[in-house]
């Protein structure tokens, strides 16, 4: 059997072929005393683990987002806002990319709940955070913001955040029964 290994030396690669007939299993040995080699699989091996390799960096770093999301009940506890922010993919949340910012607003039980709005926006910021206000079970207030390109925010320290990125205001039309944006 066959073996391919590579000898590192000075970033230069070369590599090193080794028969054994006695085992199945391949091992190489260094050629000089204290010279690092490093074996690898055999040589038809080494191609599927490379391409493992190279799928398992494109699945981790392109194929994946950051979100972050909270529930925020109304006074009486039967309404909940609930508002998740999406990042972009394969990229760190605080970095300046476009973020999805989904709204809902839900009333009554999980098992049995009634959704009065389903809405999502888009936006460019950092560290993209929000704050909650019902000012009544049928008004909320949701502010948006970030603490500038890159910083990322610090909730537990003496930093507040700089950037204003949008204001979204909620009602309960009585006609429809939904909540809807205000000005729209």
């Amino acid at each position: 059997m066959k073996a391919v290994c590579i000898k590192i030396e000075s970033l230069r690669i070369e590599p090193i072929q080794i028969t054994d007939s006695r085992s199945k299993v391949a091992y190489c040995q260094p050629v000089k005393r204290d010279q690092p080699l490093h074996c690898l699989l055999p040589a038809q091996w080494q191609v599927f683990a490379i391409l493992l390799a190279l799928a398992a960096v494109f699945i981790t770093s392109c194929g994946s987002r950051t979100y972050i999301g909270k529930n925020v009940p109304s006074p009486d506890g039967d309404t909940r806002l609930c508002i998740t922010v999406f990042g972009a993919y394969g990229r760190s949340y605080i970095e300046q990319t476009e973020k999805e910012v989904a709204i809902y607003i839900k009333r009554g039980a999980s098992t049995n709940e009634t959704i009065l709005l389903d809405h999502s926006y888009h936006f460019v910021a950092s560290d993209l955070f929000w704050t909650v206000s019902w000012n009544s079970t049928n008004a909320v207030t949701v502010q948006l913001f970030d603490w500038g390109k890159g910083i990322h925010g610090q909730w537990d320290g003496p930093t507040v955040p700089t950037n204003h990125i949008a204001t979204l205001i909620f009602n309960l039309d009585k006609q429809t029964g939904k909540f809807a944006e205000q000005g729209k």
